[in-house]
């Protein structure tokens, strides 16, 4: 049975903090399905500015630590996006086995609008998105809607069951094959993403100190 970690701050969109992502990387570091959803309709609406703002280096590492952990995650993962998925909220579920979504949803890299180039955006979304809609959400952070992703085919659209009933579904019929065979195509599928991961935490922080 699929376990569900619960995205739990909605007085802040469910904004990562250190609390936050310390606890996801810590359940991250155990095994079986999991599905990564948000409270109150809301998936999670990025990093916490405020903790962004109060210390950039370890807020970007901090992510990064996290993406790692996701994309060296064996098991299946479900991301159930419901509402807004924000910044490194779209990125982590764009790094799950999966994305459930609702039609209402929406996607976007809000960073780029305060001047914050998401160069892991690049290596996660790049490849996936036409060249249109590439320009659109990664250089001009224009939002694409649950429906868009879901036609382009990086989304499975929730229906007739809600986002996380529908996940719960998904997750299950996933973690229903050999985990032998299963962890090791995982392991294979995510060799390069790591490497990439390791070029764009370097960016990352080379931008944060030439810009400080």
């Amino acid at each position: 049975m699929s376990e569900k970690f619960l995205l739990d701050r909605p007085e802040r969109g469910n904004a990562l903090d250190p609390a936050t992502m310390a606890a996801l990387i810590e359940r991250l570091s155990g095994e079986g399905p999991l599905i990564i959803g948000g409270k109150n309709s809301t998936f999670c609406t990025g990093v916490d500015l405020k903790f962004a703002a109060s210390d950039p280096f370890l807020a970007t590492n901090l992510t990064f630590d996290l993406f790692d952990a996701l994309a060296s995650y064996r098991d299946p993962v479900v991301a159930s996006v419901e509402g807004a998925a924000c910044g490194a909220g779209w990125l982590l579920a764009a790094l799950c086995d999966t994305i459930v979504t609702s039609s209402e949803a929406t996607f976007s890299l809000v960073e780029v609008k305060i001047g914050i180039p998401s160069f892991v955006a690049v290596d996660i979304l790049g490849d996936r998105l036409p060249l249109h809609l590439r320009t659109a959400a990664i250089f001009n952070a224009e939002p694409l809607s649950g429906t868009t992703l879901a036609a382009l085919g990086l989304a499975k659209l929730a229906e007739s069951l809600k986002p996380d009933d529908h996940a719960m579904m998904l997750s299950n019929q996933l973690a229903a094959h050999p985990a032998a065979g299963r962890r090791a195509l995982s392991a294979y599928s995510s060799s390069a993403l790591q490497k990439r991961l390791i070029a764009a935490r370097e960016a990352s922080l080379d931008y944060l100190k030439k810009s400080s």
